[in-house]
């Protein structure tokens, strides 16, 4: 029987690290995460971790066109 395939393990950033990878500051992460709209995160005991999948996800679902339409400039 051959071997399953198994999905690496995601990677899972600090508060910190998340921040900084988004260029957020720590406070403003933080502040999204109490209200709710931050990215998806998981808690061990105190500590948060936000797995990197989350945090992609998050942030493509935040991609915005500008506010011309294409071809025009003002």
């Amino acid at each position: 029987m051959k071997d399953e395939y198994k999905p690496p393990p995601d990677t899972y950033y600090t508060r910190k690290e998340a921040a900084r990878a988004l260029r957020l500051s720590l406070g403003y992460l933080d502040k999204l995460r109490r209200h709710g709209l931050g990215p998806d995160y998981c808690v061990y005991g105190r500590c948060i971790r936000i797995p990197a999948s989350s945090l992609q996800a998050w942030a493509t679902a935040r991609l915005r066109r500008g506010p011309f339409p294409e071809g025009r400039a003002e």
